[in-house]
């Protein structure tokens, strides 16, 4: 059975955009969506006390959300119901994808701040390995 995705598009804001191409252009990774799953991974990692809903205009970058989960969309899918389901009992309820989204406008805003040149390098290099083939059932 297919799980169903939070959202279908995704959309950032201009600022998020701006922080993407500063990781794009230091880490010579080519594809907003191999970020974008990195970036979420830091925004689920980060065990935020709240988060806050952005105020800026989303649409600078759409993305759907095959292109973004790819392959690892129901794992993807299922980590994220998970981490909402964790995050509203401690908090008031909030729509699956607001968590979503806000939980990527987090890990976007965690990585960028990697202002090292060698912390980006080493971001890229284990970005680059991410084609490793994990056994799929």
């Amino acid at each position: 059975m297919k799980m169903k995705a939070p959202i279908e598009t995704i959309r950032l804001s201009e600022i998020e955009k701006d922080m993407l191409s500063k990781i794009k252009r230091k880490t010579s990774i080519e594809s907003w969506n191999v970020i974008c799953r990195w970036a979420l991974a830091a925004g689920l990692t980060s065990n935020p006390k709240y988060l806050s809903k952005s105020q800026e205009k989303l649409g600078a970058i759409e993305i759907r959300w095959e292109t973004f989960a790819g392959r690892w969309s129901d794992m993807i899918i299922a980590t994220i119901y998970a981490a909402h389901r964790n995050y509203c009992r401690n908090h008031s309820m909030l729509p699956v994808a607001d968590f979503f989204q806000m939980t990527l406008a987090r890990g976007i805003k965690i990585i960028s701040k990697q202002a090292s040149v060698y912390e980006f390098r080493a971001f890229a290099i284990l970005i680059k390995s991410e084609s490793i083939d994990l056994p799929v059932e």
